[in-house]
């Protein structure tokens, strides 16, 4: 059962390592869509896999029943019961590791999407900033032209009649 449950735990971290380097290359509006699909997703293939192994289990315990019925004693019955409420009991822990993964999926989703927000009123605010520097030195370009010698001379030209 050991083997079962860390063979698991290397599903379940696996799953959340190829999302989460999926989820780096999205972009902000993606990323918002994406927040709830993946939880859904990982959901999905947690409670599939649960399903299989129910699937599986469920057969082998109706084969079990049947040879318990024709084969053996009421003892071995007792242990077979004792063994079916701990495989009940993992089940529901099942589940609430499947809602924790979920709970820090979307959580590691919020902290990226904040933080793809910061970058990108960092980036605004740089832009801003560049272009008000570019208007400035636009205008003091004009105001040197309008002092100049020449500008001048010929706007007094241009007044006067040919």
């Amino acid at each position: 059962k050991r083997k079962t449950c860390s063979k698991e735990l290397e599903c379940v971290i696996k799953i959340q390592r190829s999302y989460r380097v999926f989820a780096v290359h999205l972009s902000r509006k993606m990323l918002l869509n994406k927040k709830n699909q993946s939880c859904r997703v990982i959901q999905r293939i947690f409670r599939s896999y649960r399903a299989h192994n129910t699937l599986i289990e469920a057969t082998k315990q109706m084969m079990a029943e049947h040879r318990l019925k024709d084969n053996l004693n009421k003892n071995k019955l007792k242990a077979r019961m004792h063994e079916k409420r701990i495989r009940a009991l993992f089940e529901r822990l099942d589940e609430r590791a499947a809602t924790k993964i979920q709970a820090r999926c979307r959580n590691y989703l919020e902290r990226r999407k904040e933080e793809i927000e910061q970058l990108i009123s960092n980036e605004d605010l740089l832009r801003q900033a560049e272009e008000e520097r570019q208007r400035l030195n636009e205008v003091q370009q004009r105001e040197q032209m309008e002092r100049s010698l020449a500008y001048r001379a010929k706007k007094y030209l241009k007044q006067i009649p040919t």
